[in-house]
């Protein structure tokens, strides 16, 4: 896999002295092939290596056409043999040519990271020092040292190649097209590679087909399909009620539905004061009704007929008014904003029912319930084991259930703080891995762009699959889109791009260097060659189309503490044990059909 970068445009050493003193080389080719000659007459014919009078004599006779006949012992053989030699000659010379070619094409250009450059900063062993990751791993660790980093892909370079990796605290953006090899070459290897508990989130179900089995040993495998779009054999249920007994919670999650269910307010960048205001408000009625239910034993489709009847149900303000849990606080905020202004409080229900559109769906809300004969899941117990939650879902379908989705990961990222600030380090370990396919269009965190910053510090890596810019800019805003580069240790841009904005920035990170260029001044209409130049000349490391025309298994890896690095980038299939990854694959998608053509029959 190639380097790029530039080069110097001047022509080697070799070459000037070629164009000046061609004469001399000129002799010394007819030297050198004088020298093939002899040598073709002496092994084939009795003459020694001093008889130069012998070959010359013979070469004279060819070249009258009277043959090798004055040569004693010259004839077929001869010749032969000179074909050979010159045969020889001419494949090691272009032999050496390859070789050499070869050497220059993986050599990096000026400017792009050398192997020490990798080896330094991206190297496992760097990695696993005392004075970065090595002291976030306790010393009666189990976990095995190939899962302590996350291999993004291999760097090759003319003197061997070198794997580049991340460590457990650092973030990863893989953006990609469409098709573009995000969860088939990077997304699917960090899953599997994953230490403990894993978060992934995908739109179909191809993902979850490769981690299944293999994470399978590792713990349970939960799977949150609300729309039941990969038929997955096993239910779970999600109470989104436990732990709002403490108004933290219960404030978080109104946070996380509300915000969620105003997709186009670029919350991360800002909004509005009249919106804010609205939001604001019906994050407090929403609190306040969450945690009322689970103060009181009620469900979310009780919160849902308080919603919907918001000026004359006053079940939550009971509980709130006579509950010793209660937050007397959240009751006189909740008759505030209930009794208010007709318009105003008819714009906080508008809210409300943005936030709460999916869950009014009982296909949907009864997932949130507990139910005896179905497994319920724990954030809390889930972070601090090694099982895996795969998060299914479809921007696209009618029923828009991403904010939930958000919902949910959101109450595992709180979760994992908190068990991270229960332990001597501060952080999880073994750390919590969330692999986020399409996070912003199945999983828009409203402060996603801030968590990135946040969660390194607990002991959770992020890695997650955007197809561009654009996107992050629609869900997050123009300021929320530029924090989560700033906030990732690195972004890794495979080939596709078509946006010729965002490939203009990405040209610009990987910078400027200074190159030698050659002017030459040509004489008599360009007979002959005057003076020549060298001046240096600044040229961008890589240009925008070769940044966006990168090849298919490849990626750029952009850290900003290493210059720009292109890796190679296997995908599932070519791992070592790819074989059995295909098979357990296709075993774990014939069960999923098998169930979803059985659940259709019933």
């Amino acid at each position: 896999m190639a380097q790029r970068g530039r080069y110097d445009k001047t022509p080697s050493t070799l070459l000037l002295l070629v164009a000046d003193y061609w004469w001399a080389f000129l002799l010394i080719l007819v030297a050198g092939l004088l020298g093939v000659w002899h040598t073709a007459v002496v092994l084939s014919t009795p003459a020694e290596w001093g008889d130069f009078e012998v070959s010359m004599t013979g070469l004279v006779g060819v070249v009258r056409g009277q043959g090798l006949a004055e040569v004693p012992g010259g004839g077929t053989w001869t010749y032969v043999l000179l074909g050979l030699l010159l045969a020889l000659i001419a494949v090691v010379i272009v032999a050496v040519s390859a070789l050499l070619t070869k050497w220059r094409l993986r050599a990096p250009g000026k400017g792009m990271a050398t192997k020490a450059d990798v080896k330094k900063v991206l190297g496992r062993d760097a990695i696993l020092s005392e004075d970065r990751d090595g002291r976030l791993w306790p010393a009666d660790s189990r976990v095995p040292a190939k899962e302590r980093t996350f291999c993004v892909g291999t760097a090759a370079f003319a003197r061997g190649a070198v794997e580049a990796h991340l460590g457990q605290e650092q973030h990863l953006g893989v953006v990609a097209p469409t098709g573009g090899g995000k969860t088939f070459r990077v997304l699917s290897r960090a899953a599997l590679n994953a230490p403990g508990a894993l978060v992934v989130t995908s739109t179909k179900a191809d993902l979850l087909d490769v981690i299944a089995e293999p994470r399978a040993k590792k713990g349970k495998v939960w799977v949150f399909d609300l729309l039941n779009l990969v038929s997955w054999p096993e239910a779970m249920r999600w109470n989104i009620l436990r732990g709002c007994e403490d108004t933290v919670v219960a404030r978080a999650r109104a946070g996380q539905l509300v915000k969620g269910g105003k997709k186009d307010s670029h919350t991360a960048g800002g909004g509005d004061s009249n919106s804010e205001f609205f939001l604001g408000r019906a994050r407090t009625v929403l609190q306040s009704y969450l945690h009322a239910a689970a103060l009181g034993g009620h469900s979310i489709a009780d919160v849902l007929k308080w919603a919907a009847e918001l000026e004359t149900d006053d079940t939550a303000l009971k509980i709130l008014d006579k509950h010793p849990g209660a937050d007397p606080l959240l009751a006189r905020r909740l008759r505030s904003a209930v009794t208010g202004a007709s318009d105003t409080v008819s714009s906080i229900r508008q809210t409300l029912d943005d936030a709460l559109d999916a869950l009014s769906l009982q296909k949907i809300n009864q997932q949130f319930v507990e139910d005896e004969q179905i497994p319920t899941f724990d954030p809390d117990e889930f972070v601090r084991s090694t099982d895996t939650l795969a998060i299914i879902a479809d921007d696209n379908d009618p029923t828009d259930v991403t904010t939930l989705v958000a919902v949910l990961v959101d109450s595992v990222f709180q979760a994992a703080k908190t068990a991270a600030r229960r332990t001597e380090s501060g952080r999880l370990s073994p750390p919590l891995r969330a692999v986020l396919d399409e996070v912003a269009n199945i999983c828009p965190l409203p402060d996603f762009p801030k968590m990135l910053s946040d969660l390194r510090g607990y002991g959770v890596q992020i890695i997650y699959g955007l197809q561009g810019r654009a996107q992050t800019r629609k869900t997050w805003g123009p300021e929320g889109s530029q924090m989560i580069v700033d906030n990732s240790f690195a972004q890794l841009i495979l080939g596709g791009i078509k946006d010729a904005e965002q490939l203009e920035d990405l040209s610009k990170l990987t910078g400027m260097v200074e190159v030698k260029g050659l002017s030459t001044q040509v004489r008599d209409h360009g007979m002959s060659r005057g003076n020549q130049t060298v001046s240096d000349q600044e040229k961008r490391i890589l240009r925008p189309e070769e940044i966006g025309r990168l090849e298919v298994g490849e990626g750029m890896l952009l850290t900003g503490v290493v210059p720009a690095v292109v890796v190679s980038l296997p995908g599932w299939t070519q791992l070592p044990d790819g074989d059995e990854l295909k098979k357990s694959a296709q075993r774990t998608a014939k069960s999923r059909v098998a169930a979803g053509r059985s659940s259709a029959a019933a």
